[in-house]
């Protein structure tokens, strides 16, 4: 999720078409920081009381690489991109 939009917008459509979606699940969950203060995940759970599902988050990605020495030159990218724009 990057900002949550194309969710957002699935949501809305489901909902007028008189459905309620369960959940969402995404692949990757970056962690990054939302509109506001909370990632964008924690901001469409807390709207629309919807939980979303991810298979594995960036935290998970660092912890594999740290686990494989072929990886350790791309975790200061991943930690870098984790300073710059996420949310803990």
């Amino acid at each position: 999720i990057t900002d949550g939009g194309a969710k957002r917008e699935a949501i809305d459509l489901i909902k007028a078409h008189g459905a309620a979606p369960a959940a969402i699940l995404i692949a990757l969950d970056r962690q990054e920081k939302g509109r506001g203060e909370q990632s964008p995940v924690q901001e469409i759970e807390r709207e629309y009381g919807i939980r979303v599902v991810a298979i594995a988050a960036l935290d998970d990605l660092s912890t594999f690489m740290r686990g494989r020495p072929e990886l350790a030159d791309h975790l200061p990218r991943i930690e870098a991109y984790r300073e710059a724009y996420g949310v803990r």
